[in-house]
């Protein structure tokens, strides 16, 4: 009886933490999970399982106790030192559900006007949402697999966004003055 007691006060519940809700990806910090924990995914969620770098599986949303019994993949992440009473696993929960992200104030570049012949310096940012719709993709191929791996994400999406605004303000500035593209107001695209 009082196992059974120490064992239920024991057990782990484990969930994104409040403060990391607007992330796009939150990293579980510890890759030792015991088993019998409950995992609670959100709706506008996914949680993915990694071991030593490969992509395991992945739960959707809801509450699942961790044991290979309703989850069969997670036989690939038993512990035998532990007697099989722990995961290993490198565990992200990603949302799925549309995302805002900031672009702050940045340097775009230098262009010269057609008209006055100056060289102007502009500074622009943005707000643009996404979704999600691969996240093992998102991880692995932009992310990465770290404790920082939305911030990582955010700066390389930021960082391809910013491209596209140089690109474009870049192509606009060879036929339209600087104050027609910085005011919206031209008509070549």
């Amino acid at each position: 009886m009082f196992d059974w007691i120490k064992d239920q006060t024991q057990a782990q519940y484990i969930a994104r933490p409040d403060h990391a809700f607007n992330d796009l990806i939150w990293a579980h910090p510890d890759r030792s999970i015991p088993r019998g924990a409950k995992i609670t995914i959100r709706s506008d969620e996914v949680a993915l399982f990694f071991r030593e770098g490969q992509f395991v599986g992945q739960i959707l949303a809801g509450t699942v106790l961790m044991d290979t019994a309703n989850i069969p993949f997670l036989g690939s992440l038993i512990d035998q030192f532990t007697g099989a009473k722990q995961f290993i696993t490198e565990l992200y929960f990603c949302k799925t559900s549309e995302t805002q992200i900031a672009l702050y104030q940045t340097n775009l570049g230098q262009y010269t006007d057609i008209l006055s012949t100056n060289l102007v310096s502009l500074e622009g940012g943005l707000e643009y949402s996404i979704v999600v719709d691969n996240p093992k993709d998102l991880i692995l191929g932009v992310g990465g697999q770290n404790i920082n791996t939305s911030s990582s994400a955010v700066d390389k999406l930021n960082g391809r966004a910013n491209n596209i605004i140089r690109t474009v303000v870049g192509q606009l500035s060879t036929t339209n003055q600087i104050t027609d593209i910085t005011s919206g107001s031209q008509t070549e695209a």
